[in-house]
């Protein structure tokens, strides 16, 4: 994972210093560049990550599946809290100005902690237990994780330009997710036996990435808001998954969301 962020990061720099380099040797009068070049920018980002909620998720989505009722005539067999899967941010990102109009940037985002867990349940099987004198029934519990480190390349427009204090700007590009999925406790087998383990997948996967935000630009340093939604959807293979045929798990997990942020940036020639 560490070589992926590592040579996504090492790429985005190789171009966009390619771009920076080639501006800087012929300015396009096309887009009403000054004779000033605009600053450079390194970004740290914080706020949080919101998944789409349930009855905007894709059909199918392993999480939306497994929830009570969503999906008529298939079986929910888990119970949680899907609110949990909300987790905290902190990313960095470079942005390069393309004259007083224009900008690109690249970037990473990382969850606090880095794995969201989520205490589950079965929801209507319980497990018998034969060591008390009169039999009594346990919950079937479970942990559910999601990590999620998305990528981004984008591309965005500042309408009043970057020489104002005031800095609204709008923008567009690609986002690469890294993701795992994690089922991780006791389970029913086709026998009615309950065992432990762990079942996981995880991949990487390529979704656009559509942002707003405005920010203040104070000297050498700028202080703004900004959100993101971002849209992408794994598959997971069946054969992780295959503890139970008669309870299965939805066949797609989507990794799409909302992230709402504050950015603090500082700012070089």
């Amino acid at each position: 994972m560490c070589k992926a962020i590592g040579s996504y990061l090492l790429a985005s720099a190789v171009v966009l210093g390619a771009v920076d380099t080639a501006y800087a040797q012929r300015q396009s009068p096309a887009f009403g560049v000054s004779s000033v070049t605009p600053p450079q920018t390194i970004n740290i980002t914080f706020g949080g990550f919101l998944p789409l909620s349930e009855g905007k998720r894709t059909e199918g989505d392993v999480l939306c599946y497994e929830i009570d009722g969503f999906f008529a005539g298939n079986c929910s067999f888990l119970d949680f809290d899907f609110n949990k899967f909300k987790s905290v941010t902190l990313g960095g990102e470079y942005l390069l100005p393309i004259g007083q109009n224009f900008e690109m940037s690249a970037g990473v985002s990382f969850s606090l902690p880095p794995t969201s867990t989520v205490p589950s349940r079965y929801t209507d099987l319980v497990a018998d237990d034969p060591t008390t004198p009169i039999v009594e029934e346990e919950d079937i519990r479970q942990d559910l994780s999601l990590r999620l480190i998305p990528m981004s390349f984008t591309a965005r427009w500042l309408p009043f330009g970057q020489s104002k204090s005031f800095q609204p700007y709008v923008g567009a590009g690609i986002g690469l997710v890294s993701w795992k999925y994690t089922e991780s406790g006791e389970f029913v087998d086709l026998n009615a036996n309950v065992f432990r383990d762990t079942f996981e997948d995880s991949g990487t996967k390529v979704g656009p990435v559509i942002l707003a935000g405005a920010r203040f630009a104070i000297e050498s340093f700028v202080i703004g808001g900004e959100f993101r939604w971002q849209h992408a959807q794994a598959d997971l293979d069946p054969n992780k998954f295959d503890y139970d045929p008669t309870l299965v798990s939805g066949p797609r997990l989507d990794l799409g969301g909302w992230t709402y942020q504050a950015t603090f940036g500082v700012r070089f020639d």
